[in-house]
């Protein structure tokens, strides 16, 4: 990418997630390279970055959020495809889930380790354990006898 597209994709991903509060900006986090990590990301980001009006880096942040809520509209496929794009690579960056961490006191995703649970506590099912059978046993006389009738 040339220097001006660099810009353009910066500032595009910024008006997207622009950070703050101990978030770091899009840009910063979604190079071009983990960007490129499927090949329909890749399209994505070049459609809408080809949609873009000239100057749009250069206007201010309510303006750039307009244009992006048009093309949501207009290229709602591709403007799908480069969110989800942009939130995966976004919220698996580490600075990123530090600051989740840091502000929230959530830690870690759940996937693939999993959260440590309490040992299940079987006095739990008491009430329903103790409370009297409401349905008819299924036997295999039953059932043939069923038939018989």
């Amino acid at each position: 990418m040339t220097a001006d597209r660099d810009r353009l994709r910066a500032c595009l991903l910024d008006t997207l997630i622009p950070g703050g509060k101990g978030f770091p900006p899009a840009s910063g986090v979604a190079r071009p390279e983990r960007l490129a990590f499927r090949p329909n990301w890749t399209m994505a980001l070049k459609a809408v970055m080809s949609a873009l009006p000239d100057g749009f880096e250069t206007l201010e942040a309510a303006g750039r959020r307009a244009i992006l809520e048009g093309l949501e509209q207009t290229m709602a496929p591709a403007f799908q495809t480069l969110i989800e794009a942009l939130y995966s690579v976004y919220y698996t960056d580490p600075r990123v889930l530090a600051a989740v961490s840091e502000q929230t006191g959530y830690r870690n995703p759940p996937q693939p380790a999993g959260y440590v649970m309490a040992p299940f506590d079987d006095s739990v099912l008491a009430t329903v354990r103790n409370h009297p059978q409401s349905w008819r046993p299924t036997t295999p006389e039953r059932s043939k006898d069923r038939h018989d009738e």
